[in-house]
């Protein structure tokens, strides 16, 4: 994540000497180049803050335990940064992890897991280990 911060930080500061060299080229207002390099470093300075955004989350984040209850049946799980079922640990960002994670202890919440399907769930207990 931290690579892609410094690619989108090369490509900013790629694009502010492009538009050095496009202002040496006279009038900004009908300059295509310019208001092109513009629309470019702005996108850019987007992507970055929204990654920078995403980093601060995960490392707030904790792994958590969660138990919980789908289709009438307790489950326990860890939600971490990363992904490994067979462990029984699933990611922040899958839609079940996201869904217990943020959710509510005691509340039914719907949750497509796999394509076409709602599953009700519900949080039993959660535990920042």
């Amino acid at each position: 994540m931290k690579k892609k911060i410094d690619i989108i930080n090369d490509k900013i500061t790629f694009f502010k000497e492009e538009i050095k060299m496009a202002r040496m080229n006279g009038d900004l207002s009908e300059n295509v180049d310019w208001q092109l390099l513009e629309e470019k470093l702005q996108k850019k300075y987007l992507e970055r803050e929204i990654l920078e955004r995403e980093i601060l989350e995960r490392e707030n984040k904790k792994e958590m335990d969660v138990i919980y209850k789908i289709k009438g049946e307790l489950k326990k799980i860890k939600i971490s940064n990363f992904s490994n079922p067979l462990e029984g640990i699933i990611s922040y960002n899958s839609p079940l992890g996201k869904l217990l994670y943020e959710g509510n202890t005691g509340k039914i919440e719907k949750v497509k897991i796999e394509e076409g399907k709602d599953f009700e769930i519900e949080i039993i207990s959660k535990k920042i280990c």
